[in-house]
């Protein structure tokens, strides 16, 4: 739902397999539909498991062969949310551009159990990243991953932040959106302090001293 005035009502709807649509909704019949129609993509999504890697599993998306074809590997914030196969407008336009997507849903991700999530707590920029790196091992044998670009907001800006910087040579280029950058700072700065707090395990009397140091 985007707005409520005097009787009318906006809201956004999609699936899956259909780009969104705009609905006008006037005394509860709708008034109004328009729909962002993509062109003709037949792309193939696959589910790839990652058992070593804290249960993390890869939504691989592709158009024809992906061989030869540069793989952008995106990563979700949160960290405690998941990517699924609903309709999305930037990974489509990735796609018909050309490449791979590689969509990780690493460990301390939903929908692994709450043990995974608890697992990830104190150890950010660690479990997460080899979880990724791990991922990226498992797709070795099909694609070429001399071309592999790291693409994230939020935590998963994080995250593509600290895989380019604990492995400098194995992404060709890095888009990272609203990164948390410096946790001490972001503890003082964000609306959430207690995500740097329950994330890093360091507690808040310590917040403080880090600040001062960085």
């Amino acid at each position: 739902m985007l707005d409520v005035r005097d009787g009318t009502v906006a809201m956004c709807r999609s699936s899956l397999t259909q780009g969104t649509s705009l609905l006008i909704h006037q005394n509860g019949v709708t008034a109004t539909s328009q729909t962002f129609r993509p062109s003709d993509l037949e792309f193939t999504t696959e589910l790839i498991s990652c058992p070593d890697q804290h249960d993390s599993e890869i939504l691989f998306h592709s158009v024809g062969a992906t061989e030869g074809k540069p793989t952008i590997l995106q990563l979700h914030g949160g960290p405690h949310s998941t990517d699924v196969g609903a309709f999305a407008y930037l990974p489509y336009y990735w796609l018909a551009c050309g490449y791979n997507i590689a969509s990780v849903n690493y460990g301390g991700s939903t929908g692994f159990g709450q043990h995974r999530i608890v697992e990830l707590m104190g150890k950010v920029g660690t479990n997460d990243v080899n979880d990724c790196i791990g991922c990226l091992d498992v797709l070795k044998l099909r694609l070429d991953i001399t071309r592999v670009v790291v693409a994230g907001g939020s935590h998963g800006g994080f995250l593509a932040a600290h895989l380019t910087g604990q492995f400098p040579t194995t992404f060709k280029a890095a888009l990272i959106r609203n990164p948390v950058i410096n946790i001490a700072s972001i503890y003082y700065e964000s609306d959430i302090p207690d995500w740097a707090v329950a994330c890093t395990g360091i507690e808040e009397k310590d917040m403080l001293s880090l600040i001062h140091i960085s």
